[in-house]
């Protein structure tokens, strides 16, 4: 990937029958607010850096999970995704946990 950082965290994921992780890499070593998010194949060789922003303007992303659920009101599956944002890099009122869901049925 060329960053200088760490790579840590991954969360493997089965998506429409292929295996994908979620994997943070920092960008510049001991900087918190260099951390980004990665979208891997099944090797872990990267396919994007998402491009993930707070409504705040947030950038810094770490330890993401993604958890595949079924919602039984639409019939679609949709994905639980969670990051950590620490505060260095980030916006004064955004730090912490970040948890939200994507219903596949949008794409």
């Amino acid at each position: 990937m060329g960053y200088h950082g760490s790579i840590k965290a991954r969360s493997k994921f089965q998506f429409m029958g292929e295996t994908y992780y979620l994997i943070e890499a920092q960008i510049i070593p001991n900087k918190w607010g260099t951390w980004t998010i990665h979208l891997c194949n099944s090797e872990c060789q990267p396919i994007k850096k998402l491009n993930i922003r707070s409504p705040k303007g947030s950038l810094s992303f770490t330890n993401p999970t993604i958890t595949p659920l079924y919602n039984f009101k639409t019939g679609y599956p949709m994905l639980a995704v969670s990051y950590f944002m620490p505060e260095e890099g980030n916006h004064d009122d955004e730090s912490g946990s970040c948890v939200f869901k994507i219903d596949i049925s949008d794409y």
